[in-house]
């Protein structure tokens, strides 16, 4: 299958952060004499990959032993015990219970305790209350970010969507500056900001003041970063719960992406077997790099000429007898490549089939049809909870009622206690909590006042018609006719210079302009392509970053883009971190 993401093509050097964060991690082990056995958190373990780029760099720290983090305590010879954990309740727990029963077991270890990224008060409270506070050592990596791909960082952020705009934990906005910091030293300073929302502006707040209080060390080079953009989640939360019709995005919504890969069985793949398999999805992988910002009725004609193609130059092989040494030597040279495509095309037409199962069913297409109605303003939520009686999942139904709420600025307040007690009674009282939530969030409300929602999606072109999906000129193809409002955004600012006076009044956030000094002979001579980093303070959905790659084919743009995030959303992501029973903070939020 294929490997990790190659960075060569990026419009910047993304793998001086991944050295950078290779090096932290290594000087953090190397403080650590003798063997060592690590504890890991499995998400941890999926993202710190893209950092190591395999154990080799960790079995040279002196690690021998790699367990995965549960409940279930596993037999440890190793001196050093070394947990790699999040800084969340689960991890703790989990993390304590070892603890105990390996004192109990009066074992002789030393116990570290890595978190990635860094300790919280929160976090410090509850090992407080766990009672493993003092029986160990406690170390912050500060590994912040993790090129996920050529032209994608990502914080790793769990959940930040809800951490910040339920929990009200800023804990991402400062990890987010401590980011840009870094990048500020690694390619200079950004001369130009953007920051719409007041999430966004707290980062850039953070982002000068360490520029200002000397924590940046300025790197002597003309800024290689010309402009930064940086929008809140919360400013359009609606494409958050539109279904993509990109081939990644539908491939998420289906088998489920997690840190750049997906797991299927063999059977999947239409292989023989049972075993599951791990299938990275990035630029290493040409087929995926070609088609993954693909609507999937493009991937369709796409994938069965890649196919057919391979077929043919498969059968064209050589026989013996019939060919000269110049010509059997030639498809030697040529057999590696064509193998591994041989290998693409199998795994990518078994991924497809399972998408196209999914898309090519009459109840997903009605779904479809609904949600676009719904983008469009019209549609019923009784109707839409009725859904469920022909066999429509929760998920699907709360998708659904979620953007109807957000598009009419609400349900009318008895339409929305029919519909809150008609969810409780298919789905179960086990759901309040869920729309406590959604309602805290504004996600799921009764109606007060008027929206705003139609003058915003015609003033700034959201919805399309005529859109069939192999025509991507324009970004509205991701969902076959509606264009996310982060889109159109980043769209404005790159190809008109900024938000006009007159969206900035319709938007529920405000936008600042910024911009940073620096020493003339460090100004750009403008030979070179200028490049843009576009950050979602919240989460970024798949469906946004094809829309936002949508934009360097645009002849006008004049920017390559590269991408930041503090974690990948959907609207099933979304929906689990705020059915979650959430713990009682012991301290304020704040840390």
């Amino acid at each position: 299958m294929s490997s990790l993401p190659t960075l060569a093509s990026s419009p910047l050097n993304l793998v001086a952060i991944r050295d950078q964060e290779k090096n932290r991690i290594k000087e953090l082990l190397s403080q650590i004499e003798g063997e060592k056995c690590v504890i890991i958190d499995s998400q941890i373990n999926k993202q710190l990959i893209f950092v190591t780029e395999g154990s080799t760099v960790l079995k040279e720290c002196g690690i021998t032993q790699f367990i995965a983090l549960s409940n279930t305590v596993a037999s440890i010879t190793s001196p050093n015990v070394l947990f790699f954990i999040r800084p969340i309740p689960e991890d703790i727990k989990m993390t304590a219970n070892y603890i105990r029963k390996l004192e109990e077991a009066e074992s002789p270890a030393a116990f570290t305790i890595f978190f990635f990224p860094r300790i919280t008060r929160f976090v410090r409270e509850l090992m407080k209350n766990e009672g493993i506070l003092d029986s160990a050592t406690i170390i912050s990596t500060n590994l912040d970010i993790y090129p996920m791909d050529d032209d994608l960082l990502v914080l790793g952020i769990p959940d930040s969507y809800a951490e910040l705009y339920l929990k009200h934990d800023y804990t991402c906005l400062q990890l987010t500056a401590d980011a840009l910091t870094m990048i500020q030293q690694l390619y200079g300073v950004i001369p130009a900001i953007t920051a719409l929302g007041p999430h966004s502006q707290a980062v850039v707040d953070m982002l000068l003041q360490a520029r200002t209080a000397g924590k940046l060390t300025e790197v002597d080079l003309p800024p290689e970063i010309d402009r930064l953009i940086l929008l809140d989640r919360g400013l359009d939360p609606v494409s958050a719960f539109v279904t993509p019709l990109t081939y990644e995005g539908m491939l998420d919504e289906v088998l489920g992406i997690e840190r750049g890969a997906v797991t299927v069985s063999e059977k999947t793949l239409e292989l023989k077997g049972d075993k599951m398999l791990t299938i990275r999805l990035n630029n290493s992988d040409s087929f995926f790099q070609e088609m993954r910002d693909y609507n999937v009725v493009k991937v369709a004609r796409v994938l069965a000429q890649k196919v057919a193609q391979v077929g043919e130059e498969v059968k064209a092989k050589p026989q013996s007898g019939n060919v000269s040494m110049a010509e059997f030597m030639e498809f030697q040279q040529k057999l590696p490549d064509l193998l591994n495509r041989k290998q693409l095309a199998q795994t990518h037409y078994g991924l497809f089939n399972a998408v196209s199962k999914v898309t090519n069913n009459e109840d997903f297409r009605a779904r479809w049809q609904d949600e676009h109605a719904v983008l469009s303003g019209d549609g019923n939520p009784v109707d839409l909870v009725a859904l469920a009686d022909v066999g429509a999942s929760f998920v699907t139904v709360m998708r659904l009622l979620i953007l109807y709420s957000l598009v009419n600025n609400g349900l009318k307040p008895k339409m929305f206690d029919e519909v809150r007690h008609a969810l409780l009674q298919i789905y179960g009282f086990d759901k309040l909590l869920l729309l406590h939530n959604l309602q805290k969030l504004g996600l799921l409300i009764p109606k007060e006042t008027a929206g705003n929602f139609a003058t915003i999606r015609a003033r700034m072109r959201l919805e399309q018609d005529g859109v069939t999906g192999m025509d991507m000129s324009d970004m509205s193809y991701v969902t076959s006719g509606y264009a996310p409002l982060t889109g159109r955004l980043v769209q404005a600012i790159l190809l008109q210079n900024g938000v006009s006076a007159e969206i900035q009044k319709l938007l529920p956030v405000s936008v600042k302009e910024y911009r940073q000094e620096m020493a003339s002979s460090l100004r750009e001579n403008g030979m070179r392509k200028k490049v843009a980093l576009v950050v979602l303070v919240g989460g970024m959905s798949y469906m946004e970053m094809a829309a936002i790659r949508q934009l360097k084919r645009i002849e006008q743009c004049g920017y390559e883009i590269v991408m930041m995030t503090t974690d990948i959303i959907s609207g099933a992501r979304v929906l689990r971190s705020l059915n979650k029973e959430l713990p009682q903070i012991p301290v304020a939020p704040n840390p």
